[in-house]
């Protein structure tokens, strides 16, 4: 319990440091251009791997990107809930629950963070980094919980639980 309120924490706490940031690509070179979520290439299934996590597939360009702040997670009847609050997460204004990858960036445009999300659920790997560059964060995500985390300071040398 006390592993998970601290990363709900810091998971709200990062989410309203980067929320009003602009989505930029991240300094280093992508590994595949992402298509404009307007595409309709962008409501083709996910290829996923043996435990349901979103891969690069070898479809190019299947996932959107959107902005932390354009989140909102909902209950089966449609309310708003909070983030530790059970229910699925949707862009705002959209009826289907959202797949693709939301990202956060520091005001100089640097990436914070990356968060991937399939049908609602957060998937995957949720990667957070410090403004110089460095992992912050890592954690690891199947079905929407969380199935492990790893942490950094700011030297880049791992931390213990």
């Amino acid at each position: 319990m006390k592993i998970f309120n601290t990363i709900l924490g810091f998971t709200l706490a990062s989410g309203l440091m980067t929320a009003c940031a602009p989505v930029k690509p991240p300094a280093t070179k992508p590994k595949k251009e992402l298509e404009p979520e307007g595409n309709s290439s962008a409501s083709k299934p996910l290829p996923k791997n043996g435990a349901g996590q979103i891969t690069d597939g070898p479809e190019k360009n299947t996932l959107q990107t959107t902005k932390l702040m354009e989140m909102e997670k909902r209950d089966k009847d449609g309310n708003i809930v909070g983030q530790s609050e059970e229910g699925l997460w949707f862009k705002r204004g959209e009826g289907k629950p959202y797949s693709g990858i939301v990202a956060g960036h520091y005001k100089g445009g640097q990436m914070e963070s990356k968060r991937v999300y399939e049908n609602g659920l957060q998937v995957g790997t949720e990667t957070h980094w410090y403004d110089n560059g460095k992992k912050r964060l890592e954690l690891v995500y199947m079905g929407g919980a969380v199935t492990s985390l790893k942490q950094w300071d700011p030297d880049g040398n791992e931390q213990g639980e």
